[in-house]
This record gives C-alpha cells, sequence and structure tokens, in this order.
C-alpha cells in the first residue's frame, strides 16, 4: 500500500490556532508529512512587520507541538526560498499531496504542471479554508504580533501541551 505523503508549509512564527488546524489537517490527510519551514533569510525577506524568531526557535517550537499532539512521522526541511520550494516539489520523490491555504492554490497547481513535463505524478492537491477568528478576521503571526487580534485571552496562541 502506497504512503500518503504530504507537504505543507509556512514561517510558523507564533504557533496558533490556524497552524494547529492546518497541521492538524496535514496529518490527518498524511501517513508522513514534510514542513517547509521558513529559514532565517527567506523569514527577514517576506517584510514580516515585526522581528521572526529565529529557525532554531521555530523548528524546536514546532517539533514540540507534533511529538505532542501526533503519532506519525514527519519531517522538517529548511525552505530558503520559493524557488527551493518549486524544485523540491517539482523533484522530490517521495512527496504525494500538498495541503494548501486557498491562496497558494495556483502556485501548486503551476507546479502539478511542471511535474508532468518532467514525467511525475501530479501532486494530490488538499485546499482548506485559512482560519479566521470569532470576527471574521484572519488568524495570523503578523495579526497577533501587530496586535490586530485580541489576544488577552491568547486563546489564539497554542502551548505545546497536547489537546
Amino acid at each position: 500500500m502506497t504512503k500518503n505523503v504530504v507537504l505543507i508549509g509556512g514561517t510558523f512564527d507564533t504557533l496558533h490556532l490556524g497552524h494547529r488546524k492546518y497541521i492538524e489537517r496535514a496529518f490527518e490527510k498524511g501517513d508522513k508529512v514534510f514542513i517547509q519551514l521558513s529559514s532565517d533569510n527567506y523569514a527577514a525577506s517576506l517584510g514580516k512587520e515585526y522581528k521572526v524568531k529565529s529557525y532554531y526557535q521555530r523548528a524546536t517550537q514546532l517539533r514540540s507541538f507534533i511529538f505532542n499532539n501526533f503519532d506519525k512521522d514527519f519531517r522538517i526541511v529548511k525552505l530558503n526560498s520559493l524557488q527551493q520550494l518549486e524544485n523540491f516539489c517539482i523533484q522530490h520523490n517521495e512527496i504525494n499531496s500538498v495541503l494548501v491555504i486557498n491562496e497558494y492554490l495556483e502556485l501548486f497547481k503551476k507546479y502539478n504542471e511542471l511535474r508532468v513535463k518532467n514525467n511525475k505524478q501530479k501532486l494530490n492537491i488538499f485546499e482548506m479554508e485559512i482560519i479566521k477568528d470569532n470576527n471574521g478576521v484572519k488568524i495570523s503571526s503578523t495579526k497577533i504580533n501587530g496586535n490586530f487580534i485580541n489576544n488577552s485571552n491568547q486563546e489564539h496562541i497554542l502551548s505545546n501541551k497536547p489537546k
């Protein structure tokens, strides 16, 4: 039986409810999950309005959250550029699925076209809506760190404790 190996990615600066739902869905869909985690340089190039935690801090937090909540194989891969992501998607033989937030759907359709040109199977693309708070505001590290989401009760920020 073929394993379903799912690719996800992000900066994962402040591990919040949106990240949890994204990661949970990836582990629901896959037997193994590859996580493309933005490097320090790539995260800095994204023009965030706040200082992003170091790659080491983000990877440690992500590993801890996954170890405490999931019992499946995963691998964190450092992402240095969109070109690296494209190459990974086109050339990597183990991944066969990707979970994307709807705003990245077209990008991964393009990657699938390139996979076909390179005699590879298309990736199964699982799409999910961005997670919003009770006021309809997109939950993101940028909005939390910029105080655009009321964070007084810390409901959007996750601890690494099991559910």
